[in-house]
């Protein structure tokens, strides 16, 4: 599935809980640059190509009065009361669909019977026609009239279970068609469907918003994009402010799996991207950033992707990849929390932000078994800097540090190549061919071991509580190491369970869900860990197992087009070293060789103070 850069163009339009500590904000910026005999040629860029559109034709940006659209949503009914709408392939067009008995056939018609506020619920099963899901009729900011508050009224359009309902697109024509079409629309939820088509196409794909606010895509799988057009699986943008992707997967095909295009307060959660094919002759990755601002990654995950899915000219670029151009935002913050990419081998690495614009903040992230963890570099604009950047996990990275030919982070850890302001406090650098970190990267209270040398450039000696000598990973052959599941970070009573700033942990832990389910940027408990310290730790707070892994698991499995083959790596058939079947958890919990603990793999209850072996 793909979905167009930018807007499209006018011809085919027509036709065819408790108090909590918050984690901490911050910014950024990213570039792109061609690679060509193993050197990186950094300068002009292409602009971003419209299929189908050339670039002397795109439409001007246009740029949100979000007074003017304050006082719109304040004129649509608030009073009304909403209606439950039903379709199933078993249905007849007819009436208003409001009974569960008598559905209508088409969920084009059901939208058609809609008022902002409603609810159309589609019946399981597979469905075929284009823009299916497109005129939803918009909700708006309650009877307070301030958006992001408790009285919000969305219009929903779900699935009747989960996954359940298919829009095939794989027989549509490749005129700007989406299975999900959503353009100058406000106050919309999409939730449960699986919208796949054609790899053949360049123009048409799964998804298209534009122009919008206040709209969440949840628990929705996007595949089978286009594999040569300028396409993406799924995304925001262009114009689009205080979207969410929470719980997502996107895979088999596309230039780009998630896409964050000319968008502000976007937030993407729990999502799992796998890259399996792209032929074209743009750089490809899992998650990016594309000259969008206020942007904020939680606990998405990029995996078991590599070189050999992306055979064109410029390949697989990075699992996060941001992109900063002169024509658009000054300002690219973004912010990291508890992400993972795992086994993702790109060409540059796993973290590519090297056209870095405001702040970055990153906590708690994992970058394991890729050519590189993060590679930070200036772009236009503001300023760079890394204000908050601690608990990471990089290691196993393989390749040599080069930046002035490609190999900005290729075998270290962490590397900022620039004289700029950066923090890198309480992470874990190991087994890194080149370098734990590099460039001018400053930091304190960090843990090296088995890389070719800990520090490369600024800092060439220890910071203060830096630990040198302790053997980070538990192998049998190694118990004391501190690290035994990449998830859980040092083990209690370990030496790194302590040895970081003020007598706490060093390294990555990733325990528990970041935001509270359907928050927006902003929005009460959107940024929180919703452990324990912080008044929550319910069984439905653990991020283990992960959501929706049964799906994405047999989904990915299936997959059958070019590139890589689907059933690979977590989505392989066999059992896993605690005995029950390989799981998108148990895949990431054994990674360094140890049985799952049953509480990850498994829907035992959590205990208050994390995960039992």
């Amino acid at each position: 599935m793909s979905l167009s850069f930018g807007r499209i163009p006018a011809a085919a339009a027509a036709g065819t809980a408790p108090a909590a500590r918050l984690i901490q904000p911050g910014l950024f910026t990213g570039d792109r640059g061609q690679v060509s005999q193993g050197r990186t040629q950094r300068g002009a860029l292409p602009p971003v190509k419209i299929p189908g559109c050339p670039a002397s034709a795109r439409p001007a940006r246009k740029v949100f009065n979000l007074a003017a659209i304050a006082i719109a949503l304040l004129g649509l009914p608030t009073t009304t009361i909403a209606s439950t709408r039903f379709v199933s392939p078993t249905g007849q067009d007819v009436g208003g669909c409001t009974s569960a008995a008598a559905p209508c056939r088409t969920i084009s018609y059901g939208i058609s019977q809609m008022s902002g506020g409603d609810t159309l619920i589609v019946g399981n099963g597979t469905y075929t026609e284009p823009n299916a899901i497109r005129h939803v009729p918009s909700g708006n900011s309650g009877p307070d009239g301030i958006p992001r508050t408790p009285d919000d009224v969305y219009t929903r359009v779900r699935a009747e279970s989960d996954f359940g309902v298919l829009i095939d697109g794989s027989q549509w024509p490749d005129t700007y068609i989406f299975g999900l079409r959503l353009s100058g629309k406000h106050f919309i939820e999409v939730r449960g469907f699986r919208f796949y088509t054609s790899q053949a196409h360049q123009n048409s794909g799964p998804m298209s918003l534009d122009s919008s606010t206040h709209i969440k895509i949840i628990r929705n799988g996007f595949g089978y994009a286009g594999v040569t057009g300028n396409v993406a699986a799924a995304g925001a943008g262009p114009d689009t402010d205080y979207v969410l992707f929470e719980e997502n997967f996107a895979f088999g095909g596309a230039r780009y799996m998630f896409l964050n295009y000319w968008a502000t307060h976007s937030v993407f959660r729990r999502n799992v991207a796998r890259n399996d094919y792209w032929n074209g002759t743009l750089q490809a990755a899992a998650f990016t950033n594309y000259d969008s601002t206020d942007t904020v990654w939680q606990n998405n995950i990029a995996i078991d992707s590599n070189v050999g899915c992306c055979t064109g000219h410029s390949g697989l670029y990075a699992a996060f990849f941001n992109e900063n151009k002169t024509d658009h935002a000054p300002d690219t913050s973004q912010e990291f929390h508890g992400n993972i990419v795992l086994n993702y081998k790109s060409i540059y690495g796993a973290h590519l932000d090297w056209v870095t614009s405001g702040t970055r903040h990153l906590t708690d992230n994992l970058w394991w078994d890729s050519n590189g963890g993060y590679c930070g570099e200036q772009g236009d604009g503001l300023a760079a800097s890394w204000p908050v950047v601690t608990h990471l996990t990089s290691g196993a990275h393989t390749g040599i540090y080069d930046p002035p030919n490609g190999g900005c982070m290729r075998g270290t850890g962490f590397a900022i190549n620039q004289n700029l302001a950066n923090q890198v406090v309480d992470s874990i650098f190991v087994n890194n061919q080149s370098f734990g970190v590099a460039g001018f990267v400053h930091g304190n209270h960090n843990a090296y071991f088995g890389n070719g040398a800990p520090y490369g450039g600024a800092q060439p000696s220890p910071g203060a509580g830096d630990v040198t000598t302790h053997n980070i990973v538990y192998s049998p052959t190694n118990p004391g190491g501190s690290l035994r599941f990449l998830p859980r970070g040092p083990e209690d009573a370990s030496p790194l369970a302590t040895a970081g700033t003020a007598g706490g942990r060093i390294g990555a832990r990733l325990l528990w869900k970041i935001g509270v389910d359907g928050t927006l940027y902003g929005e009460p408990g959107w940024n929180v860990e919703r452990s324990p310290q912080n008044g929550y730790g319910r069984p439905e707070d653990r991020l283990w197992p992960f959501p929706n892994e049964a799906v994405i698991k047999a989904e990915f499995a299936a997959y059958s087009g070019g590139g890589l083959p689907g059933a690979r790596g977590f989505a392989a058939p066999g059992l896993g070293l605690y005995g029950g079947p390989r799981t998108l958890s148990s895949y990431i919990w054994e990674y360094l060789g140890s049985p799952c603990p049953s509480s990850a793999c498994s829907v035992e209850a959590i205990f208050a103070d994390g995960f039992e072996d």
